[in-house]
């Protein structure tokens, strides 16, 4: 038996198999959680290359395996990280028990968190673009049949830059062999990296084409488009680690990371500014999540132990927030918008989703007391170490960020209900949603649990920071 069979080729397989019988929910959720909760558990006790005894028959638990001539291969590191993969999994697919979701969204989460594993494994890693790739094409399907609005702008734009993206990215990762050759032209370097960079424009919604995000996001389902676009650009983030890691003339070019420190601080004021000024539920978290990828290309520019461990412990709080935010925007209803006029006073007749919105929100900006506050001054430190300019810049952004958030609480706390016609909250939401604002205040009295489950995932990727 070997580890990528077991934990991106098996779930992947048994996901497809669900697409045959959709039809019946409540089957498809339970056997999704149990393979879920089977393979994380798995990852946790059971360590890779290892010899398991069965009776009187021995398996060899071997990390690599051969697919249409690429090699699969996870190590015993990457074992914390394939545990979280299918946690959060799971997570996503409880969800689906008290909210109407798609009938194929269980099988799509398993099927693209399948993806993701391979996207962690395959070698060579530029494999892995396609593979996020395909994730986002089994995904069109849905979002084209569960779109709200008429238009198709977002879909249409989201297929496209994904495209874009991989074409640049597998460009210039063939050009980064190259370079890997004879590191000495400069010439070669340059044009390399640019294709990189423009590949990760892409992907990663960076101006001008960060509209992407807010379009799909506002006219599909919440549940999809959060589950899907919280999957896609981790998985980005993975592919630009794992480039760093592989080149050392990459990770020693000094312009680049220069270039990711202006290109993060540009992204954040301007996801923070457009935030502040939509009128939308989802565009709002859309530009907040602009405004997070600036700050975690910020963080990774910087390049310090200090630095590096904030971008992962921000990257997976801001995983988990998402699952809130999707899952509160989906207790809503079935509505053509979601325009915040509509949800004047929302906590009248929806308390919990409120408060989920909110907590979600702030626990990611950095309010005090919630997660990412201790994270988010540092942040603030280690910009104003690099220049004054980029402290202010990067103080201003984040100023921004709370007060598009203050902005939403007026709304959906002060003054009277609206006349939108929303029904209450059933029991399995409010327990969900309590779950939920528990677990992220959990994170923020008790970090020491938190940070410890970041540090080892992060550790396979220390290499980055030499050189």
């Amino acid at each position: 038996m070997s580890a990528p069979l077991l934990w991106s080729v098996f779930p992947f397989a048994f996901g497809a198999l669900l697409l045959l019988f959709s039809e019946k929910r409540k089957l498809t959720i339970v056997l999704a959680l149990l393979v879920c909760g089977l393979l994380a558990a798995i990852a946790v006790t059971i360590p890779i290359n290892s010899l398991i005894l069965v009776g009187d028959t021995s398996i060899i638990f071997t990390d690599s395996i051969e697919v249409l001539g690429r090699t699969l291969s996870l190590s015993r590191s990457t074992q914390p990280l394939l545990a979280f993969f299918f946690v959060y999994a799971a997570l996503w697919i409880l969800s689906s028990l008290v909210i109407q979701v798609h009938r194929f969204f269980v099988p799509l989460v398993l099927m693209e968190t399948a993806l993701l594993i391979g996207m962690t494994a395959v070698s060579p890693f530029i494999y892995g673009a396609f593979l996020i790739l395909f994730a986002a094409l089994i995904a069109i399907p849905i979002f084209w049949v569960q779109k709200t609005v008429v238009s198709s702008e977002g879909t249409i734009r989201f297929l496209l830059f994904q495209v874009l993206g991989l074409i640049f990215l597998a460009l210039g990762g063939w050009m980064a062999a190259a370079v890997d050759i004879n590191p000495s032209d400069e010439f070669l370097l340059r044009r390399t990296v640019i294709v990189l960079l423009v590949g990760f424009v892409f992907w990663l919604a960076i101006f001008p084409f960060h509209n992407w995000v807010a379009l799909l996001m506002d006219e599909t389902c919440p549940s999809l488009s959060g589950f899907t676009i919280t999957i896609l650009q981790f998985s980005t983030f993975f592919i630009l680690l794992n480039f760093l890691r592989k080149y050392l003339w990459l990770r020693t070019y000094q312009p680049l990371f220069v270039g990711m420190q202006i290109i993060g601080i540009l992204m954040l004021i301007i996801g923070s500014l457009w935030g502040f000024f939509q009128r939308s539920v989802q565009r709002i978290h859309a530009f907040q999540l602009v405004a997070e990828n600036g700050i975690l290309l910020f963080l990774l520019g910087v390049k310090t132990e200090q630095s590096f461990s904030i971008f992962f412990s921000l990257l997976f709080i801001r995983v988990f927030t998402s699952i809130i935010w999707a899952f509160a925007v989906k207790c809503l209803g079935q509505l053509p918008d979601f325009n915040i006029t509509r949800f004047q006073g929302l906590y009248h007749r929806k308390p919990f989703v409120s408060a989920a919105l909110i907590v979600s929100y702030f626990a990611l900006a950095g309010f005090p007391l919630l997660p990412s506050f201790p994270f988010k001054t540092a942040m603030i430190s280690i910009a104003f170490a690099q220049s004054s300019d980029f402290g202010w810049a990067a103080a201003f952004g984040l100023f921004v960020l709370l007060a598009a958030g203050f902005s939403l609480g007026k709304t959906l706390f002060g003054g009277q209900e609206s006349d939108t016609d929303l029904s209450g909250e059933s029991l399995g939401q409010k327990l969900f949603l309590s779950a939920a604002i528990l677990l992220i205040l959990l994170i923020a009295i008790f970090p020491g649990y938190f940070n410890q489950i970041v540090a080892l995932i992060s550790s396979e990727f220390q290499t980055i920071l030499n050189g």
